[in-house]
């Protein structure tokens, strides 16, 4: 059950947020004909990356929180799984976030949803990880 903050916020801060903070993503229904990939208004709030259960993968999953508008037009309007994500200039075609089904923070304009991906790790002293 959400906290009155939490219903406050996702009514009003949330929009707020999206207006002044906001970075363009091309969002990619999967399975919806009638809606072609759109550029959307998001705020990505990044979780920390989790280990793959074996060590010995080359492979390292990404979470993060996205914050759109609930809307047909200019944001996401009914997520389903396998839905892609690709932040503008941040990210290339080959590793697109997809949604894993979890909402947070929902109101009737705005919400939070989750997107993951795997990505190759990185070694170095710049990108351990």
């Amino acid at each position: 059950m959400p906290s009155q903050f939490d219903r406050l916020y996702s009514g009003v801060g949330l929009p707020v947020l999206l207006q002044q903070l906001g970075i363009w993503a091309v969002y990619r229904p999967k399975t919806r004909e009638n809606q072609p990939p759109r550029d959307i208004l998001v705020i990505c709030n990044y979780e920390r990356q989790a280990p793959l259960e074996d060590e010995t993968t080359e492979r390292v999953q990404e979470r993060m929180w996205v914050a759109a508008w609930r809307d047909v037009m200019r944001g996401i309007d009914a997520p389903e799984l396998g839905d892609s994500l690709l932040r503008a200039e941040l990210d290339d075609e080959d590793s697109p976030w997809s949604f894993q089904g979890e909402v947070r923070n929902e109101s009737s304009v705005a919400w939070e949803l989750l997107f993951a991906r795997l990505r190759p790790r990185r070694y170095g002293p710049k990108n351990s990880g």
